[in-house]
């Protein structure tokens, strides 16, 4: 509840002894403070905001030209109201300064010589301290109110339609990807859906940490926080500015939200808590009786059909836990849609899901998967998912071989990333080679070859600047040595060269079948054997 200046003009004290001349306009300014001004350099200090000035001019009586400067100065300070007393120093407003009250519409009074100033602060500060007062006691009972709406469980569509018949404006609460939870629209005012979508793209532009709200066009976009993490966003379309009780009223509501989402978000992660805990069961143990697994799987909400894979998705970029959760609903829905019979759960920073194959499943096929999860990453979708990598593990059909299908699915991304890095889909029978490979990291021929042919070749490269790394790896997979020494920027001799000197150093022969294998057997260790 805000104090106006026509709220003002109703006290007995202003009925009696002041008569508004200028600034009709301003009727509705709010008022906060008041006070008395007649020292000349009152104009030069901050005066703050919603200030109710009464004066006698008495600093200006003898110039108006000053005393008109003064009034314009006052105005552009955004005061709420000015008044004069008369019949002390000006027997009445002159018209130069009702004119500028009038411009900046500020409402100017002029105010009979018996009135005491005294009073009439008096008069307004009881007035804004019983508006304060009854605010205070209206927001103590609306959070009574609202803690009783949470107690007894009610949804996010109460509280949305509370503040939105509040308001009397349009209303939405936003989950964490940006999913329409509720919303309120006031009669007779339909939002578009078109600007609602807009709206929605044009959130993920709002910077990180916007503590209290932004302003997206018309609209107020308050984030909720939970965990200092994002969780929901309050949508508000005022169809008039909101007043500072308003406003108290509303971070009330985002609180009272917050806790909905706390609630969500509790019970989302026991239920995943429970899910880790029956896929540590499946993934990380071995049985010999596979009915067991079968039971497992069931309670992931998957029948186990005959065949059987995994799939994890990983994103390029760090994660967040709110956008990690947006993933996991965004894809879930995604992976499910096309295989029907699958369960994805989150897993560290990565979702992975396991996926189960009937006979006649048109994804027995290894480039039917990779065309569904090309066409995943193609497809129209937000720009979380812009940078996501699938592994995805061979087909068994035995539910005792998830384990190693999981195994499968990790290797795949890690050889994909180390070796294909511009490919976004990898299946893991494109690595087979590097999966039998990796069984000899932390070996003693793993460890052989570290110091008699990758620890020489660095230690060369980093002593003479010779770049023999990077052309032996272009000479590896280039389709003949003039290839490789045009990507490389260089004459074929030189190429020649620096084979020549990696055979000096290692006694492995580019040339020869034995040592070209040992060369590749080498950069694909310590490819696969990095973090």
């Amino acid at each position: 509840m805000t104090v106006t200046v026509s709220k003002l003009c109703e006290l007995p004290i202003f009925q009696e002894g002041f008569e508004l001349v200028a600034g009709r306009e301003g009727l509705t300014n709010n008022v906060q403070h008041v006070t008395v001004a007649e020292v000349p350099d009152f104009t030069d200090f901050d005066l703050g905001s919603q200030l109710f000035v009464l004066t006698t001019l008495y600093a200006y009586s003898d110039n108006l030209e000053h005393a008109t400067n003064a009034v314009i100065k006052l105005c552009e300070k955004n005061i709420s109201a000015l008044a004069i007393k008369v019949n002390r120093f000006f027997d009445e407003i002159p018209a130069s300064i009702k004119k500028v009250a009038d411009d900046h519409s500020v409402p100017l009074f002029s105010v009979k010589k018996n009135v005491a100033f005294r009073a009439v602060i008096n008069e307004i500060s009881s007035e804004i301290i019983d508006s304060q007062l009854k605010t205070i006691k209206s927001l103590n009972q609306q959070h009574e109110d609202l803690m009783g709406l949470i107690l007894e469980g009610d949804k996010l569509e109460t509280f949305v339609k509370i503040l939105g018949e509040n308001l009397h404006c349009f209303c939405a609460c936003l989950a964490f990807d940006k999913t329409i939870l509720a919303q309120y629209t006031t009669a007779g005012f339909a939002e578009n859906s078109n600007n609602m979508k807009d709206l929605i793209d044009k959130i993920d532009d709002l910077p990180e940490g916007v503590s209290t709200y932004a302003f997206i066009e018309e609209y107020m976009v308050f984030p909720c926080y939970v965990y200092n993490q994002t969780m929901g966003y309050l949508i508000i379309k005022p169809m008039n500015p909101i007043h500072d009780s308003e406003m108290l009223f509303v971070k009330q509501m985002i609180s009272f939200m917050s806790i909905k989402f706390l609630e969500q978000h509790l019970k989302i992660e026991t239920e995943q808590r429970m899910i880790t805990a029956i896929v540590d069961q499946i993934l990380f143990n071995r049985y010999a009786d596979e009915s067991f697994i079968q039971d497992r799987v069931k309670l992931l909400g998957l029948t186990p059909q005959k065949f059987h894979l995994i799939i994890i998705l990983s994103s390029r970029q760090e994660n967040r836990r709110d956008s990690l959760q947006f993933l996991y609903h965004h894809w879930n829905t995604k992976v499910r849609n096309v295989f029907l019979n699958s369960a994805l759960f989150i897993k560290g920073s990565d979702l992975i899901a396991i996926v189960s194959l009937g006979d006649s499943s048109p994804y027995l096929q290894e480039s039917a998967i990779c065309r569904a999860l090309t066409g995943f990453i193609n497809g129209k979708s937000y720009k979380e998912e812009s940078q996501v990598d699938f592994g995805f593990s061979l087909i068994e059909n035995d539910l005792r071989q998830l384990p190693n299908c999981y195994e499968q699915a990790k290797k795949a991304l890690k050889f994909g990333k180390a070796f294909k890095p511009s490919s976004r889909v990898f299946p893991y029978s494109e690595f087979i080679e590097e999966g039998l490979i990796s069984h000899s990291l932390g070996s003693s021929e793993h460890e052989e070859i570290i110091k008699k042919i990758l620890n020489p070749i660095k230690m060369y490269d980093e002593k003479y600047k010779a770049a023999l790394w990077v052309t032996l790896e272009k000479c590896l997979f280039s389709k003949t040595l003039e290839n490789a020494a045009q990507e490389l920027h260089i004459h074929p001799s030189t190429l020649r060269y620096r084979i020549e000197k990696i055979a000096d150093i290692t006694r492995a022969d580019f040339f020869s079948a034995h040592g070209r294998s040992l060369l590749k057997l080498s950069y694909v260790l310590s490819k696969i054997g990095s973090p």
